[in-house]
């Protein structure tokens, strides 16, 4: 395109421009889509150009009409908007240019097919010599185009504010200045993650001011790296402003500008504290079980070895009667059977203790244990028992009287000047309210004991640790380390959990989660034997602890029983096979090679006349627990001579209907 050149004459030579004239501002505004209006103070009447009906949805003509009319094409909800508008702008005081007042609004236009258009109205009141409104004159905008890419960007931004949210507790973004790293942007939760504002983040020295002491040096570390360019994922904790310790999974990235150097992170970070808290309850709970494994297996050659000194202590007193009372004697069976009370201990510290649950009312099992519970704990620390709800639960009252015994002594131990113990009981549904049990506990209902003191707290650092078997604060020789243990092993035997809070200085609660039961039962009441008669009968012990299986076939041998032994199943299966007779079979649940209780259930199907007697130190297969539960005749190692001919003969003597009852329990134990 050729433009030509105007030289200084030739300007001199056009003249002075011309004003436009009214034809071409009206191109000018319909090109631009821009509405003319006058609205008449005086006489009420508005007049609008052809634009102006175009943007309401009316026919595209120059027209006028009284004011009020007009406002029938304004959205309901905005008429008293610009009534507000029009009455502050006529009766302020005059501004601007030549006297005028400017009027500026956006408001909505409702068509008469139902289309809503936003409008931007702008104007200027026109005045006269004393001041008083004539008329004001304006112009009128399509600006729903606009309005709709607005709110659609107020959308999206909302949208991704909320997957930030939904993705993260917060998300930001730091600038890396010359003093440090300054918080720029935040979006999200960080205040109520943190406890603290940007501004006040910022006025404590910024982001590494909260870290956790014992996480600092590992995170400044990891701070350096960032400034070098490389990308982190952490997981750490920080100190909120009510200094409470919270743990927070970081992802952060930097930002380098042209030269490759590191200007700026963004990132964004979750609040894990309850993912890290069920994580380390998952994590204690299998080193608990692997403990209870452990501690089955040295239990089990434990027992053994204490059945061998118990069984020849009662052999030895009655080959000689006259050692009977003789105090080296007694002190070997005391050893024994302290050595036994310690096995069991250990199993249950390792939920591998069997018992004989029944059910009792959670009220009434507390209140019994009061009196014992004083005498324990002396007088210097009160006793009191609070219940808001109380259920029926099941569970071993000797371990459940065990469970409460350990919690008031280590109570007593965290008060030695005295204070106050107190147990509670509540009814609690941790699966309708998340966060009200702790991790892998069902969905209730559970019955929950509570135990406190207001003594000398436990330190955090030794919190994690309490029910480890073994573990103990206390002086050498002052304690085993299996009394919280053992709370925690009889809880889990019984279906339940147990936790553990506390701070130095503000006393412990201890929990336990007990699953409700559905009624509650009567039981029979045990009947003691006070004989030990002899017998004909022929038995078959099943035991692979060779020193045990020899001692009891002597001990039953001398009873008057025609004895056979075995070392394994194996071996017993064939023994049972050559006798022409069987009147009974003494087995140990854990042989080498399968359970007792299989090998129990095998015999009595080919032989249904065979009676039955379990034995372990360790009874933790399921089989054998429903074994027991069902019926089947069971003998806890270590035993005495006299505990092993006597259950004996209490199974041979036993009723038809008791035997009946054993087979069918056996048969439900191994799925037959």
């Amino acid at each position: 395109m050729l433009v030509p050149k105007v030289t200084t004459s030739d300007r001199h030579q056009l003249g002075p421009p011309e004003p436009f004239a009214a034809s071409v501002y009206a191109a000018a505004l319909a090109c631009a889509r821009v509405g003319v209006w006058r609205h008449d103070l005086t006489t009420g009447e508005l007049r609008w150009s052809a634009e102006c009906g175009a943007i309401a949805g009316q026919p595209a003509v120059a027209r006028s009409a009284p004011f009020d009319e007009c406002l029938r094409f304004v959205h309901p909800e905005d008429a008293a908007l610009i009534g507000a508008q029009l009455q502050a702008v006529v009766g302020g005081p005059a501004s601007g240019a030549g006297g005028c007042a400017d009027y500026e609004l956006e408001h909505r236009l409702l068509r008469d097919d139902g289309t809503v258009v936003w409008v931007e109205v702008r104007g200027r009141v026109e005045r006269g010599a004393a001041g008083e409104p004539l008329a004001i004159t304006g112009t009128m905008t399509d600006v729903t185009e606009r309005r709709l890419a607005v709110e659609q960007l107020r959308r999206r931004e909302e949208e991704q504010r909320l997957a930030a949210e939904l993705a993260t507790d917060y998300v930001y973004a730091a600038d890396l200045t010359e003093t440090g790293v300054r918080t720029r942007v935040v979006a999200g939760s960080f205040e109520r993650t943190t406890g603290y504002t940007v501004a006040e983040l910022d006025a404590r020295g910024g982001w590494p001011s909260v870290f956790h002491p014992d996480d600092r040096p590992r995170l400044m570390q990891l701070l350096d790296q960032l400034l070098r360019g490389h990308a982190q994922v952490n997981e750490y904790r920080i100190v909120r402003a009510d200094g409470e310790a919270r743990w927070l999974r970081d992802v952060v990235r930097p930002i380098l500008d042209d030269a490759g150097r590191v200007v700026r992170f963004v990132g964004g970070a979750t609040d894990i504290t309850e993912r890290r808290r069920l994580e380390e309850e998952l994590l204690q709970a299998r080193k608990l079980e692997a403990i209870g494994r452990i501690s089955g297996a040295v239990a089990h050659d434990f027992n053994n070895l204490l059945g061998v000194v118990l069984s020849g202590v009662d052999v030895l007193a009655s080959r000689h009667p006259g050692v009977a009372g003789d105090p080296d004697l007694d002190a070997i069976r005391g050893a024994a059977v302290r050595g036994g009370e310690l096995a069991r201990a250990l199993l249950t510290a390792g939920r591998r203790q069997p018992g004989t649950p029944q059910t009792f009312d959670c009220e009434e099992l507390l209140r019994a244990a009061v009196p014992m519970i004083e005498h324990a704990i002396g007088e210097r620390i009160s006793v009191v028992v609070r219940v808001s709800a109380s259920a029926a639960v099941r569970i071993d009252p000797t371990q459940a009287h065990l469970l409460l015994l350990n919690l008031a002594i280590n109570a007593r131990d965290a008060m030695p000047s005295g204070g106050v113990f107190t147990l509670a009981c509540a009814v609690v549904e941790p699966g309708a309210a998340p966060g009200r049990g702790p991790a892998g506990l069902g969905p209730g209902p559970f019955v929950v004991i509570e135990a406190s003191d207001d003594g000398l707290g436990i330190p955090e650092e030794v919190l994690p640790h309490v029910f480890e078997p073994f573990f103990t604060t206390k002086a050498e020789g002052a304690g085993a380390g299996l009394g919280l243990a053992t709370c925690y092993g009889v809880a889990a035997s019984a279906g339940g959990t147990m936790t553990a809070e506390s701070r130095p200085g503000a006393g412990a609660t201890f929990r336990v989660y007990l699953p409700v039961a559905v009624a509650a039962e009567e039981q029979p009441p045990a009947t003691a034997v006070v004989s030990v008669p002899a017998g004909t009968e022929r038995v078959l012990v099943v035991e692979d602890g060779a020193q045990l299986r020899r001692l009891a076939q002597r001990i039953l041998a001398g009873r008057g029983y025609d004895v056979k032994v075995a070392g394994t199943a194996s071996e017993a299966v064939a023994e049972a096979e050559r006798m022409d007779r069987l009147d009974v079979v003494v087995a140990d649940v854990g042989l080498p090679d399968g359970l007792g209780t299989e090998l129990a259930a095998r015999i009595t199907r080919r032989r249904p006349t065979v009676r039955v007697l379990l034995m372990s130190g360790n009874p933790s297969d399921e089989a054998t627990r429903r074994a027991i539960d069902g019926g089947v005749p069971f003998l806890q190692k270590p035993f005495g001579a006299s505990d092993l001919a006597g259950r004996v003969r209490e199974v041979l003597d036993a009723a038809p209907s008791a035997h009946e009852c054993a087979l069918r329990a056996l048969d439900l134990a191994v799925g037959a």
